[in-house]
């Protein structure tokens, strides 16, 4: 699981899966989250951070306003390997993948798309 940020609501706190595309409840509290967060497996799995390290060894070091982004967005098959790591802004992959994710909502996984990257089609 990748986690692209989470957020304490109603008592609970949830992570953003990017390559499904959906909030997942990982704790009942922030609380329950941080005692969580002590255990390794539960780390890596929700921040992946053996894949920050990598990431870091290679200048991929984001700051509060950026994340790092794949030139084949992680939700595609052709993004498993291969795929090239970049630096964007926070809000502008995060409104990217929202807008992907919400076109791909109901498709199938082995399901053919086409993108439409802008205008959003109506």
């Amino acid at each position: 699981m990748v986690i692209c940020s989470w957020a304490t609501k109603v008592d609970a706190c949830t992570g953003w899966t990017l390559a499904q595309g959906r909030l997942e409840k990982l704790t009942d509290s922030e609380k329950q989250f941080r005692a969580c967060l002590q255990v390794e497996e539960l780390r890596e799995r929700w921040l992946v951070e053996a894949a920050e390290r990598e990431a870091a060894l290679q200048g991929l070091v984001p700051d509060a306003n950026e994340c790092i982004a794949f030139a084949t967005p992680l939700v595609f098959k052709e993004g498993a390997k291969g795929n090239t790591p970049y630096i964007i802004d926070l809000y502008e992959g995060v409104s990217f993948l929202g807008d992907l994710h919400h076109q791909l909502l109901g498709v199938s996984d082995s399901e053919k798309v086409r993108l439409h990257p802008y205008p959003r089609p109506k």
